[in-house]
């Protein structure tokens, strides 16, 4: 049973760390920032995504934002950019399914 026990022990670690998370996201200084940094990404993502009505960018395209930006290599390996590239990309399926299902059919 100690396996269990530290199971419970951790779900319950993250399940406090999650609700700090969810508190932070929705304080009002965060709630601003997000607010400008979409204001500010809306005119630079189409130069990035060559203006495609998707609105997606590949790793290719991810990477030069990066390196355009000084995130990388200064601040991020080119390994640790490819899993923050899938991350946010399966985070993107994952928040809107069904979109990413069409955009998967169209590009078979």
């Amino acid at each position: 049973m100690p396996l269990c026990s530290k199971q419970a022990e951790a779900k319950s670690h993250q399940t406090r760390h999650i609700g700090k998370l969810i508190n932070l996201a929705n304080s009002k200084v965060m709630v601003d920032f997000m607010s400008e940094l979409f204001c500010t990404m809306q005119d630079i993502f189409p130069k990035y995504t060559g203006g495609l009505k998707q609105g997606q960018m590949n790793f290719e395209q991810f990477a030069n934002f990066c390196r355009d930006y000084d995130v990388f290599p200064r601040f991020c390996s080119k390994p640790a950019l490819y899993r923050i590239f899938h991350t946010l990309a399966l985070m993107k399926e994952v928040l809107k399914p069904d979109k990413a299902l069409k955009n998967t059919k169209r590009m078979l």
